[in-house]
């Protein structure tokens, strides 16, 4: 007798999952991809999460970034600056006074400026304490903060030049000209030219564009500390003209240059981008054929900042060390991104099991959140520093 293949038929139940699983199929087929925005939205409660978990770590560190990280809400950043205000550890003083002054809150500039005379708090304090009084438009002596100008450590002459950039007042300009002529005792000539470079960028913040050429010769030095430095200041001022050197930096094709500088290259180039794009948004044009082509130059550096985003250990010298700050700064990168791939990669690093690189992304995450509502929902602008 031939043999015969027998039709088996499906029950109803097994008929109706297949037909349930063919449907779910195409309807996820026919579902449009996530945006950038619809990513970051979906994940805007648990960047705020990490960062109020930050707050209240017991690393003083992550509670100094917490309140930074929190600046694009200032609903949520004027309460953890105000609590920061008596912590413990001045470096979380200083931050908080600081935070105070960007977001010129007014109602803290007087507690601000007893802090400024107060003489039992460190000279960093008090100067930040000076800053934050006058922004928030209350009377203060600023000796504090002119005494950190000229002071012992490069930290603390490049916190006062930052400081002063912020404040936006030309009148400081001949004294940030007297300190860089100043060199500091017992530093390095790499320590002397970061110093130089912060003041540098304070001295274009208030109006003297030819001093982003020192800035400009920073990113051919051969000390990977100045080198970073420049990049990210290339990128915090606009610098177009940097372009082709940060191609160069960000694409290692010159130099086997260390990961965290080629990271700072591919994330200033994207800064430098995104002000192009708004600025022709900002006039109600969309990006011409030209313009567009001209953006993908400078979002060229997506791709090692995800690579970097993924990274887990890094080999030097023979040794092999844990990657968290490489993560952490890719996160940090990942927010001048309009591609999707950028938001996707934050919303995973907000799970990453470092929590410096979960605060990392958070704070990016948080950033982006505040341009998009301030902006076209998939294209925000870049908050100067």
């Amino acid at each position: 007798m031939p043999n015969t293949r027998r039709l088996r038929l499906l029950s109803p139940v097994a008929l109706l999952v297949l037909l349930l699983a063919s449907a779910a199929s195409r309807a996820q087929e026919s579902q449009p991809p996530m945006t950038r925005a619809s990513i970051l939205r979906s994940v805007q409660d648990v960047a705020v999460q990490r960062v109020i978990q930050a707050s209240r770590s017991d690393e003083a560190g992550q509670r100094a970034n917490a309140i930074e990280a929190m600046l694009p809400f200032p609903d949520r950043a004027i309460p953890l600056a105000q609590a920061g205000l008596t912590d413990g550890n001045e470096g979380v003083r200083y931050v908080a006074l600081v935070a105070l002054g960007r977001l010129e809150e007014k109602d803290l500039a007087g507690a601000a400026a007893k802090i400024a005379a107060d003489a039992d708090q460190p000279l960093v304090v008090r100067g930040a304490a000076a800053f934050a009084a006058h922004k928030g438009g209350a009377p203060v002596d600023m000796s504090p903060l002119i005494d950190m100008l000229f002071g012992r450590t490069m930290q603390t002459r490049g916190n006062a030049a930052n400081l002063l950039g912020w404040q936006g007042e030309r009148s400081a300009i001949p004294m940030l000209r007297e300190a860089a002529r100043e060199p500091l005792s017992r530093a390095t000539p790499a320590q002397q030219r970061l110093i130089a470079l912060q003041i540098a960028e304070a001295l274009v913040r208030l109006g003297e564009d030819k001093e982003i050429e020192p800035i400009q010769a920073g990113l051919f030095s051969k000390s990977p500390e100045v080198m970073l430095l420049a990049a990210e200041l290339s990128g915090r001022l606009d610098n177009r003209n940097a372009k082709t050197r940060l191609v160069n930096i960000q694409r290692g094709e010159s130099a086997d240059y260390p990961i965290e500088v080629r990271l700072a290259a591919a994330t200033a180039l994207a800064r430098i981008g995104w002000n192009l794009e708004r600025a022709a948004r900002g006039n109600g044009d969309a990006p011409d054929t030209t313009l567009a082509q001209e953006l993908k130059g400078w979002y060229t550096g997506l791709d090692t900042l995800l690579d970097a985003s993924r990274m887990k250990t890094l080999e030097w010298e023979g040794k092999t060390y844990p990657a968290d700050s490489i993560r952490a700064q890719a996160a940090a990168g990942l927010s001048m991104f309009p591609d999707p791939r950028a938001a996707a990669a934050l919303a995973d690093l907000l799970r990453d099991e470092s929590p410096r690189v979960r605060l990392s992304a958070a704070a990016s995450v948080i950033q982006a959140i505040a341009e998009l509502d301030e902006h076209n929902p998939d294209h925000p602008r870049v908050a100067q520093p």
